[in-house]
């Protein structure tokens, strides 16, 4: 991970080509019992100390963390977090309502991949699922692929929190774009099919999803829209991130990183800051 981490500090964002503009740290400040598919042995307490010392090393790129917040009950390393600037989302974790409540007011403000690796609704304790729903606060991120989560409960996802709290993610590990097979993830070995990626265990293991075929499966759901696409996979994480100034939308000054598509979403053209990274074959 730290071989990562100075990897992207040192790597220059070039013209016409994918930009990284941060770093999301999944983990691994999380609850053991819904590691989903990171290694059981890697797991630690937040600390706060750690946690900058990895962020020294990354060039200060580390921009959204993953954490459990049950496991920082009087929010130090929560608070330390927010007030230097790093999204704070709750994930891989068993925290109930009440400690997400808590945890909203220390500074957590997104969910990851939501319904995944964490404590749903129950009539006796709405968990996390249900404080994604309840809590203003909080943006989720959603990882559309029909898998992670079924069309139903992503209909519901979407009835609950709108387009204006959602931000559709992939989750995708490298075998995404590749043929199935074997892969490996965080040393461990990963079994890729034609629409999923798993342990020998069977457990997901990520996603191979592309970004624009979770926006096409969105568009199958009832009242979403094209506009609302937009705000779930532009607006919405670039505001999360604090780069709206810049990114999220086509406006004078901005960043013109923008996707051409078709009616089905289909992408046309790629345009990172104003330079054609791609176009599709058979087009001009």
């Amino acid at each position: 991970m730290e071989r990562a981490l100075q990897n992207v500090a040192e790597y220059p964002n070039k013209p016409g080509q994918a930009e990284i503009i941060g770093v999301h740290l999944e983990g691994p400040f999380i609850e053991k019992d819904r590691k989903g598919a990171q290694p059981l042995k890697y797991i630690i307490e937040p600390n706060v100390k750690q946690f900058e010392h990895w962020q020294k090393i990354s060039g200060n790129k580390i921009k959204t963390i993953t954490m459990a917040p049950e496991h920082d009950p009087n929010g130090e390393f929560i608070k330390h977090l927010s007030a230097n600037g790093v999204n704070v989302s709750a994930g891989h974790t068993s925290a109930t309502f009440a400690e997400m409540k808590q945890a909203v007011q220390y500074g957590v403000r997104q969910v990851t991949h939501i319904c995944n690796a964490m404590t749903g609704i129950h009539h006796r304790d709405i968990g996390v699922v249900g404080a994604a729903f309840e809590l203003e606060e909080l943006r989720a991120e959603l990882i559309a692929d029909g898998i992670h989560v079924s069309p139903e409960m992503m209909q519901i996802i979407y009835r609950n929190m709108g387009s204006e709290r959602l931000i559709l993610i992939t989750d995708a590990m490298r075998a995404k774009c590749l043929q199935p097979g074997n892969y490996e993830l965080a040393g461990q070995p990963v079994i890729v099919s034609e629409d999923r990626a798993v342990l020998e265990s069977g457990t997901l293991a990520g996603s191979i999803l592309k970004l624009h075929h979770g926006a096409q499966n969105m568009l199958q759901l009832s009242d979403v829209t094209v506009e609302n696409v937009i705000q779930m996979t532009a607006s919405n994480p670039a505001k999360q991130l604090g780069v709206f100034d810049k990114k999220g939308s086509i406006a004078v000054g901005k960043d013109a990183d923008v996707l051409l598509v078709n009616e089905q979403l289909d992408i046309e053209k790629t345009i990172c800051r104003g330079v054609i990274a791609y176009t599709r074959e058979g087009n001009n």
